[in-house]
C-alpha cells in the first residue's frame, strides 16, 4: 500500500500540460493477423452497461458464471474451467491474470473508461507469453475518463452507485463505484468497491500513462445444488457461512518516448484473498507482482516494401504467502516465481500483403517452502524453459475482400498453484501444456455489410485441468480442437442486426495408462453457440434492443469417459434493454432472461453418486439506471 501512495504521488508531482496525452487511444496492434477491433463509441456505451456484457455478445466467447460474484469466467474457444489459464485479458498490453484458477478481475473497468478492445483468436504467446492458446482481450483505456454520475436499481435489491470525474490535477481522472446485490441465491450477497485514478504526464521526453486501482469484494458463496435440488430447492445454499474476500492493490503504466522508438509497459500489484469453504476449510493468501517489459522498434523501408522489428523482453516475478487451516490440517506455504522472456517479431508489409513472424524464449523458475501439517515439510524448486513462435500472412484481394491465415506453436508453463495441492500439501508434477493452433479466414466488407469466417484447429498436448474431485490439477492427453466461426453484422440508419455462430468440436485423440479415451468429449465444451442482436433506434435519442445467447449442450466436468448419461442442457436466453436520452442524462431499461429461463452454465459429474451437481444460474434479472454526464 505505501508504494501504491507513493506512485500515486509521483503521477501528480510529475504531471505537464501537454496538447495530447495519449498513449493508447490512437493505438495500433503490432500484430495484424486476426485480430477484431472493438471501438467503444456512444453507440456501445448505449447498448452495453458493462465490459463483460460487450463481451458476451461476440463470438468464440462464453461467459461462465459459477460464484454468483461479478467476476465472471471468459471462455474462449472451449477451454471450460480453466479458460482463465489459457486466453489472456490485459490491460493495454499488460496481464492481468492472478495465476490462480481465479477469474482476472475486469468487472472494475468501466466501460467509460475504454477507448477500445481488440480480440484475437490467436494465441499471443510471441509478445505476452504462455496461456493464450485460445486468443487474448486486450481492454485499451481512455486518456481521461467521461465526468458522469450513474446510479442502478434492480430485483435482488440490486444496488450500485458510480461516479466519474475530472482528477485533482490537470490530465488526471478518478472513478469509483460502489456496488451490492443479494444475487439469485440465498447466502449469495455481493459487495464491490472499486477506485480507479488515472493520469497522464509527460516525463523524459516521453509520455507516460499511469492507472491506480483499488477494488474490494466480499462475496458469499452457496455452493452448489445435486440434480434433486435443482428442482425442489433451487435458490438453496449447501453451506451458509461460505465466501471470499478480495482485495486488489494495482498500478499499471505504460511509457513511450517520443525521440527514440522505445516503449516501456510495467506494473505492480497486491492481492490479498481470503476464503472459506465447505465447513471449515480457511485460505489465506498474498500475492505480490511486479512486471517490467521494455520494447523498441526498428522500421525500414525496402522499395514499396515497410518492415517493422520489435523486440522486447519481459520480466515477472512473482511472491507468495498461502496459509490454510481446517479440521483435516493445513499447509503453510512461501514462495517466489520468476519469469523471464524475450522476443522478436517483424512485420513485412505494402498496400495489399502483410507478413508476420515471430519467436519467443521464455524460461520459468520457482521455489517453495512447504510447512505443511498433511506432509512433509520440504523445499520444491522447478526450473522449465519453453519457445513460441508464428508465422502469418494477410492479403487484401480487392476493397471489398481480405483472407488471413497464421500458425501458432504456444505454451503454458506449469505454475506454483498448479504443482501445488492446497488440500494435500502435496507437489503434484506436472508436465508444460504445449499448443499448436492453425487459422484461415475472410474478412468481407460491401458498404453496411460486414462478414468475417474463420476456420480453426486446436491440438494440445499436457492440458492443464483441475480434476473437480481431488481438487489437483492434473495432465490431460492429447486433445484437438477444430471449428469454425462466423459473424455477420448489418448497419443502417435506424436498425442493426449482429449473428454470430460459433461451431466447435473438442475430442481427446489420446488415451491415457489403462483408459482409452481415444474420440471422447473433452467435457464443458458446447459443440453449437449463437448470439443474435438487434438494435432499433425509436427515435435518434431512443434504442430499444433485443439479443438471444445460444449454447448447446455439453458434457459435465469430470465426464472425460463420456460414460455419464446426461449432459449439461443448452439453453437460449433472450435479452431486453431500452435507452433513452435527454440532453447529457441517460435512462435505461435491462432485463436479462425474460423468458425466466433456468439453466447453469457449470456442473459436475460425481461418480460416486452417479449423479450430477451445478451452480444455477438466475432466472430473470432486471434493473432501471440513470446517468448525468457533464
Amino acid at each position: 500500500m505505501k508504494l501504491f501512495l507513493w506512485l500515486l504521488l509521483f503521477s501528480i508531482n510529475t504531471t505537464f500540460a501537454v496538447d495530447k496525452l495519449q498513449i493508447y487511444g490512437d493505438y495500433e496492434s503490432e500484430d495484424p493477423i486476426n485480430i477484431r477491433y472493438i471501438i467503444i463509441d456512444e453507440q456501445k456505451k448505449l447498448k452495453y452497461k458493462s465490459l463483460v456484457e460487450l463481451l458476451q455478445h461476440q463470438t468464440s466467447i462464453n461467459i461462465m458464471d459459477n460464484t454468483g460474484g461479478p467476476d465472471n469466467k471468459i471462455d474462449m474457444r472451449g477451454f471450460g474451467i480453466t479458460s482463465s489459464q489459457n486466453n489472456l485479458l490485459l490491460i493495454n498490453g499488460l496481464r492481468i491474470d492472478e495465476n490462480l484458477l481465479e477469474n482476472p478481475s475486469i468487472y472494475n473497468i468501466d466501460l467509460d473508461e475504454v477507448s477500445h478492445i481488440e480480440i484475437s483468436e490467436s494465441p499471443g504467446s510471441i509478445e505476452y507469453g504462455g496461456g493464450s492458446t485460445a486468443g487474448y482481450i486486450n481492454i485499451i483505456t481512455k486518456k481521461v475518463y467521461d465526468q458522469k454520475i450513474g446510479i442502478l436499481l434492480g430485483n435482488a435489491k440490486q444496488r450500485e452507485f458510480s461516479a466519474s470525474l475530472q482528477g485533482p490535477i490537470k490530465n488526471s481522472s478518478v472513478n469509483v463505484k460502489k456496488s451490492l446485490t443479494n444475487n439469485y441465491r440465498h447466502y449469495n450477497k455481493s459487495q464491490n468497491s472499486v477506485f480507479n485514478f488515472i493520469s497522464q504526464n509527460k516525463i523524459f521526453n516521453g509520455l507516460n500513462n499511469i492507472i491506480l486501482t483499488y477494488d474490494k469484494l466480499f462475496l458469499h458463496l452457496p455452493g452448489t445444488r445435486s440434480s434433486e435440488e435443482l428442482s425442489d430447492n433451487r435458490r438453496g445454499a449447501q453451506y451458509t457461512n461460505n465466501y471470499i474476500e478480495k482485495k486488489i492493490n494495482r498500478v499499471i503504466g505504460n511509457y513511450k518516448n517520443e525521440k527514440m522508438p522505445f516503449k516501456l509497459d510495467y506494473s505492480l500489484s497486491t492481492i490479498y484473498d481470503d476464503s472459506l469453504s465447505f465447513t471449515d476449510y480457511l485460505i489465506e493468501s498474498k500475492q505480490d507482482r511486479f512486471i517490467l517489459s521494455p520494447k523498441i522498434f526498428f522500421d525500414q523501408k525496402f522499395n514499396t516494401l515497410k518492415s517493422t522489428t520489435s523486440v522486447g523482453f519481459d520480466y515477472d516475478f512473482w511472491k507468495y504467502k498461502i496459509k490454510t487451516t481446517s479440521s483435516f490440517g493445513g499447509v503453510d506455504v512461501d514462495g517466489i516465481q520468476l519469469n523471464k522472456g524475450v522476443f522478436l517479431k517483424n512485420i513485412l508489409s505494402d498496400e495489399k500483403n502483410k507478413f508476420f513472424s515471430g519467436i519467443r524464449l521464455q524460461d520459468q523458475s520457482f521455489s517453495f517452502d512447504n510447512l505443511s501439517t498433511n506432509s512433509a515439510s520440504a523445499t520444491i524448486n522447478d526450473v522449465s524453459m519453453n519457445d513460441s513462435f508464428e508465422i502469418g500472412y494477410e492479403r487484401a484481394i480487392n476493397k471489398n475482400l481480405e483472407v488471413y491465415s497464421n500458425f501458432n506453436k504456444s505454451y503454458r508453463h506449469r505454475n506454483f498453484n498448479d504443482n501445488f495441492n492446497l488440500f494435500s500439501g502435496e507437489f503434484i508434477d506436472l508436465l508444460d501444456q504445449e499448443s499448436k493452433v492453425i487459422n484461415i479466414g475472410l474478412l468481407h466488407n460491401n458498404g453496411n455489410i460486414n462478414q468475417r469466417i474463420s476456420i480453426f484447429q486446436i491440438d494440445t498436448k499436457n492440458e492443464i485441468h483441475l480434476d473437480p474431485v481431488s481438487f489437483a490439477n492434473e495432465n490431460y492427453p492429447e486433445s484437438r480442437r477444430h471449428g469454425i466461426d462466423y459473424t455477420y453484422d448489418y448497419q443502417s440508419d435506424r436498425y442493426s442486426l449482429k449473428l454470430n455462430y460459433l461451431h466447435l468440436r473438442a475430442k481427446f485423440i489420446q488415451g491415457i495408462v489403462n483408459t482409452d479415451l481415444v474420440d471422447k468429449e473433452v467435457p464443458l465444451v458446447p459443440e453449437n453457440q449463437i448470439k443474435s442482436t438487434f438494435d432499433f433506434w425509436y427515435s435518434s435519442d431512443t434504442l430499444i434492443s433485443l439479443s438471444l445467447n445460444y449454447v448447446s449442450s455439453k458434457k459435465f466436468d469430470n465426464d472425460e469417459l463420456n460414460t455419464f448419461s446426461k449432459e449439461i442442457p443448452s439453453y437460449s436466453l433472450y435479452n431486453l434493454k431500452i435507452n433513452k436520452s435527454l440532453g447529457k442524462i441517460l435512462i435505461g431499461f435491462n432485463c436479462e432472461n425474460i423468458f425466466n429461463k433456468r439453466y447453469f452454465t457449470y456442473g459436475g459429474y460425481n461418480s460416486f453418486s452417479n449423479d450430477f451437481y451445478a451452480y444455477p444460474a438466475p432466472e430473470t434479472t432486471y434493473n432501471f439506471y440513470i446517468t448525468q454526464r457533464f
